[in-house]
This record gives structure tokens, sequence and C-alpha cells, in this order.
């Protein structure tokens, strides 16, 4: 069981972007590389925010300056990420916490998004609003069709909740929506308001009146075997914490803003779900690991 405390966050968000990702033999000559996924597509934009973290975590965890860098490797999903984890082909991945992955990766024990991808919008095609109004309980919800990433711990999570689901590859997922062939698609709160802007589709929007919410994290796994990185960059994490600069880089990322601008988190209808999948002996309980509802 691992419960870990930590002081209150204050701090600089820009600390993370100026931790620019070095290509080989910019940093010193006995540089730390550290071996990351690279995108899933040319216009993903969600690995942004955990590579920025990931910086900001080597940097305050560094013996000396610049004695880590981070290098993007080849784009690809998060199921071969996880594979090439295990062969040793990458060195971090960050992902959602599963039983399955707890046992068998080594675990920088911070909820890199302070929860928020337990706490879920549906997008919807702007012309369904109406349709939404009238959902209130989760059997309301399984009349209506939704739609996930083939790989995605969210899937998983939505069908041990029977709620009737189709699949696809991220970028088609938009596509899918707009066209009408499905109802919704769940989205973290971290995650909604700027796929909308990234992708263009202008026919879609954020509904306003619901929020699924089921217990759910990232967190940054390495190979067991490489222990002693995941204990670094969670000690940085927290020295991150500690500072503040943590919270300022969560609460300043371009994909959060959203949220606490018109989020509307008070006024939504809360439908919880169950997660079978959350190993049930990590207990993270500081409350300063989690988004706090309003």
């Amino acid at each position: 069981m691992r419960n870990v405390s930590v002081s209150s966050f204050i701090g600089s968000f820009l600390l993370g972007f100026f931790l620019v990702v070095a290509p080989v033999g910019m940093a010193g000559a006995d540089a730390l590389q550290v071996r990351v996924k690279g995108p899933e597509t040319d216009v993903d934009q969600r690995d942004a925010y955990f590579v920025g973290l990931l910086k900001l975590a080597l940097q305050k965890s560094a013996s000396s300056p610049d004695d880590a860098v981070v290098v993007i490797g080849h784009q690809g999903n998060q199921k071969r990420a996880f594979r090439d984890l295990e062969q040793g082909v990458l060195d971090v991945v960050w992902g959602v916490m599963t039983t399955e992955r707890y046992a068998k990766f080594a675990l920088a024990a911070i909820p890199l998004e302070k929860g928020l991808l337990g706490l879920r919008v549906l997008l919807i095609r702007r012309q369904d609003a109406d349709r939404f109004a009238s959902v209130r309980t989760l059997d309301d919800l399984r009349k209506l069709t939704g739609i996930q990433g083939a790989d995605w711990m969210s899937l998983d999570v939505m069908r041990a909740n029977q709620l009737p689901l189709v699949t696809g590859h991220y970028d088609d997922l938009f596509k899918i929506l707009q066209a009408g062939r499905v109802d919704y698609f769940p989205r973290g709160l971290n995650e909604a308001w700027a796929e909308i802007a990234n992708q263009q589709f202008p026919d879609l929007v954020v509904e306003d009146k619901l929020l699924l919410r089921y217990p759910a994290a990232s967190f940054f796994f390495t190979n067991k075997t490489n222990a002693a990185l995941a204990a670094r960059i969670e000690s940085g994490l927290l020295k991150a914490i500690n500072d503040g600069s943590f919270d300022d880089y969560f609460r300043n990322s371009p994909d959060n803003r959203a949220i606490f601008k018109g989020a509307n988190l008070k006024g939504r209808r809360v439908i919880k779900l169950d997660n079978p999948f959350w190993p049930p002996d990590l207990k993270l309980d500081d409350p300063r690991f989690w988004f706090e509802m309003p």
C-alpha cells in the first residue's frame, strides 16, 4: 500500500515549456536519455502535457543542470508504447492506471492530471443538445451509443458499466461523431475543449449538463528493471508539488485552462461509474493529488 503526502501547490508553468526536448548531442555528454513515444498522429496533441510534466520532474530531481534529456521516439498508440516499455525500447510511458500495469511496471506514484480523466464530459453534435437534456441516470445514458478508442482504458471502464460503444482510430472518432453514426464521445475534462479546437469540427460541442465520474488517473511508468528512474521522477514531481510549479503547470496548461473558465461544473448532473480496473491497494489519499470539484 502506498500513501504519499505533500504540501501545497504554488509556482511557474513556464518552466515546463522551457525545458525543451534536446536532440542527442546537445545535452551533456553524460546526460541521461529518457526515451518516450511520439504522438499517435500528426495532429494529436494529447502528449504535450505529459512531456512537459516529465521534463519538469527531471529538472526538479536533477543532480546537475541538463543531466537528463527527453528523447521523442516513434509515433504510436498506448498499446505499442507499453509493449516497447516492457521490451526496453522506451524508458517512460504515461498512461491510465490499471491493475495489470500496476503489477507489471514500476510507478512514479503521483497522479499526473489530478484525476481529470475520471471526470468526463461528452462531445456531441450541436443539434443534439436537447436530446441530452433528458439524460439523468446511467440507465438513460445506456439508451444512447458512444464512441471510444479501440485500445483505451476508458473503453473497458465504460463497457464494464454496460454502456453501448463503438470503437475507432483516434482521428476518426470525431468524424464518426460528426457524421451522426454515434451519439456522444466521452472525454476527460482536460481533453474536451482543446480537442474541439484542434480537430476543428464546427458542429461538435461540449454538452453542458452532464458529468461522468469514476476513479481514474494517469501516471508515469518505467520498466521494473529501471525502478530508479521511476523513483527519480516521483521525487521530482513531489518537489514540483512542494514548490508549487506542478499546480501552476496544471492550471495553466492550454488543455486545462478551459476547465476553470467555462466548464460549469457546479451546474452539471453527475453520473457515477464503477472502475473495476483501479488497483485496490493503491492508496493516494492526499486531497492535493486530486482536482477538487467546486
